[in-house]
């Protein structure tokens, strides 16, 4: 049974129960609170967490009532894409997820953004501001409640533009973090308690992450050279990086390069950094990367490409980035997805006779490419 992550910015949890498409593994939708709904951090008046609650919540529900629907509660695997994919990472390091989930599927899902208390703290007290809400008012709860959704999603993208900078993810209300490590501490973090439940891990990104934000940016076609050189010299290390990347990508234009950076910065290497650390414990971790993108469209295969090859719903999609598809060669990319995830659902390996896929291991470095090529190679390397 898979239980995958949807978000809507309105509505509380609710579920649907569905056939995945070409198999019999049951696959229930969840919907949780997104935004100030989810995520309005400010002590006394919100967690921050409230939409990771519903997810808990939800799976409470699958536990108890899934063998009704002739599911099997000692074998759920989570799925979740973007933002789905944090929300799995925040899960598993969460006491009162254990022995609710077996399986995790992690897509696209960068390891940490995530607002400090006080950073989330300060992005309630303004959105509070432009509702016209004191805060420190006995009631304050009692207007945040009745404000209307409508109005909280208009004046979450206000906020988000107050914080908006040049080529950074920065949602304006995602879960708050509590944990004040790095990267690396809350990798091993996921790592150790992926390890101590033996959680079954399949993971990974698209060739192209970022080109889908950058593409849809007028501004970015011709970013700003020293606003570039910033970028490079923070992600990378050094303004001179640019160079490798250039070198890496004959052709590319500043855009491209850019996006390759934050790419790698925010998933790939994230993604690589927890399989290896799942392969170092002794625990299989399935790493692939979905390289399929249009050759008459800038998108590339970018954030989110996957989703309609995974779900065989290519003609429920009026997306630019699929721009010039070749039915044939999807239908068999998204037969080959359906049956690997399926079979991780099943069984915790998406491998098949077909279509072999090793566990990722330090020396070989092995991953899965997704894509008109589908094959074994070794994982692709940072510029």
């Amino acid at each position: 049974m898979v239980v995958r992550f949807s978000a809507v910015p309105d509505r509380s949890v609710g579920m649907t129960a569905v056939r995945w498409p070409h198999s019999v593994t049951w696959s229930w939708g969840v919907n949780y609170r997104l935004g100030p709904l989810g995520f309005l951090h400010y002590p006394g008046l919100a967690d921050g967490i409230m939409g990771l609650r519903d997810i808990v919540a939800a799976l409470r529900f699958v536990r108890e009532h899934i063998a009704a629907f002739g599911g099997d509660p000692d074998n759920i695997t989570l799925m979740g894409q973007s933002a789905g994919g944090n929300a799995i990472m925040r899960l598993l390091m969460m006491d009162d997820t254990a022995g609710l989930f077996h399986r995790a599927i992690v897509q696209s899902g960068p390891v940490r953004i995530a607002p400090s208390p006080a950073d989330g703290t300060a992005r309630a007290r303004r959105l509070m501001e432009l509702l016209g809400i004191d805060p420190a008012h006995a009631d304050a709860a009692g207007q945040l409640r009745s404000a209307p959704a409508e109005k909280l999603v208009t004046l979450q993208m206000a906020v988000a533009r107050e914080l908006a900078q040049f080529a950074r993810i920065n949602p304006a209300f995602p879960p708050v973090s509590g944990d004040p490590g790095d990267e690396a501490s809350i990798s091993d973090r996921i790592v150790a308690a992926a390890t101590m439940r033996g959680i079954d891990v399949m993971l990974g990104t698209t060739r192209e992450e970022m080109h889908a934000f950058f593409v849809a940016d007028p501004s970015m076609a011709h970013p700003d050279p020293a606003a570039v050189a910033e970028r490079f010299a923070t992600l990378a290390g050094s303004e001179d990086a640019i160079t490798r990347y250039r070198a890496r990508r004959p052709g590319g234009d500043t855009r491209d390069l850019l996006g390759d950076l934050v790419t790698d910065h925010f998933f790939l290497s994230p993604t690589l950094g927890v399989a290896s650390r799942l392969a170092a414990a002794g625990r299989p971790a399935f790493v692939y990367r979905f390289d399929w993108g249009s050759s008459v469209a800038p998108w590339k295969a970018c954030h989110c490409i996957e989703l309609p090859f995974l779900f065989g719903t290519l003609g429920a999609w009026h997306a630019p980035m699929l721009e010039g598809i070749d039915p044939t060669e999807y239908a068999g990319i998204s037969k080959s997805m359906m049956a690997a995830w399926t079979a991780f659902a099943r069984t915790g390996n998406p491998s098949s006779p077909d279509l072999p896929w090793p566990a990722y291991d330090t020396s070989t470095r092995q991953i899965l490419r997704i894509g008109p090529l589908t094959e074994v190679v070794g994982s692709p390397v940072a510029a």
